[in-house]
């Protein structure tokens, strides 16, 4: 009986932590974000016949910056899975008489992490949406408004994967304190 209580317990915990360490490795997808440095793109293409550089830079910046969003969605996807996969486990853990309560406290967090991270995200896909500065085909119409928007951009994007990696590290931190507490028993 003792043996059968030892397999579950290792079982829940090679599950969760292997949904967690997927979860981080997800987190740790490079998707970065470019910034307009406000100095040399002010004085850009504001004249009709000045459309060089800084254009062009403003212009796939705003691409790049549309692709970190469609990550940031993506990883939000598979964020909702992990999430969902930890509840079952920590249900079965239940089921099994196990003390789950770091977990529940870990998801807990998690879950308030990622309320936080798409609040960030959503701001930052309704200034991509609005494209203030650019027009419909992501030419620049404004310098000045479209290097603003890509900078508020850029800070929502950052603030939505920061939140995202922390509540991985915490919740891989509760899985180890746990699971140091369940192999003193």
């Amino acid at each position: 009986m003792n043996i059968q209580s030892n397999k579950h317990r290792n079982t829940l915990l090679v599950i969760v932590t292997g949904v967690l360490i997927a979860s981080l490795m997800i987190a740790l997808i490079p998707m970065s974000t470019v910034q307009a440095d406000s100095s040399s793109q002010e004085a850009a293409p504001t004249a009709p016949g000045n459309e060089g550089r800084g254009s062009a830079f403003l212009e796939k910046t705003l691409k790049r910056e549309q692709k970190v969003n469609d990550n940031l969605v993506s990883l939000f996807d598979k964020a909702d899975k992990v999430f969902t996969k930890l509840q079952d486990a920590i249900q079965n853990g239940k089921t099994n008489g196990k003390d789950v309560s770091a977990f529940e406290y870990a998801l807990e967090e998690l879950n308030n992490q990622i309320t936080s991270a798409r609040a960030a995200h959503d701001k930052a896909a309704s200034l991509l949406n609005s494209h203030a500065g650019f027009d419909d085909t992501g030419k620049v119409t404004n310098a000045k408004l479209a290097v603003q928007t890509i900078r508020e951009v850029g800070k929502y994007q950052r603030e939505a994967r920061h939140l995202i990696g922390d509540s991985v590290k915490d919740a891989l931190s509760a899985i180890r304190e746990c699971r140091q507490g369940n192999q003193a028993e």
